[in-house]
């Protein structure tokens, strides 16, 4: 089942043309391309790693700004920002939250065919049911 892109509220967008390569790498995999599968690994683990980037910049705004090595500010910001991402990248290469593993399971698990379209408008999705299907 291909990737389609994925846009939550305050959730930033991940790096431009992931999901197209995490399709493409998955297809690789399917048809048998050698380092397609360290490929995917490594795309499925840098979304991994902007996820969790993302997670401890969150948590981070909940803590309140009290002195400390720098003032708050943009300098403060900056430093915050570069130890998420190295935190992120860490986490994510020691084996991450388990996102990367699952990501990568379902990108490479043998896709079945799609059905035949019921409806005749080029949709795979199920006609509607009628009130006297549904009892």
């Amino acid at each position: 089942m291909p990737l389609e892109p994925l846009v939550l509220p305050h959730i930033p967008a991940p790096p431009a043309g992931l999901a197209q390569r995490l399709n493409a790498l998955a297809q690789s995999v399917q048809t048998g391309e050698p380092e397609a599968r360290a490929g995917l690994h490594r795309a499925c683990t840098m979304l991994e790693t902007h996820f969790v980037s993302w997670l401890l910049r969150e948590m981070r705004q909940t803590i309140p700004h009290e002195d400390g090595l720098l003032p708050h500010g943009p300098p403060q910001e900056t430093a915050d920002q570069l130890f998420d991402d190295a935190l992120a990248k860490a986490v994510a290469n020691a084996g991450g939250i388990g996102l990367a593993r699952a990501l990568e399971a379902q990108l490479t698990r043998p896709r079945a065919p799609r059905p035949a379209d019921p409806t005749g408008t080029g949709s795979t999705a199920s006609p509607p049911r009628t009130p006297a299907e549904s009892r």
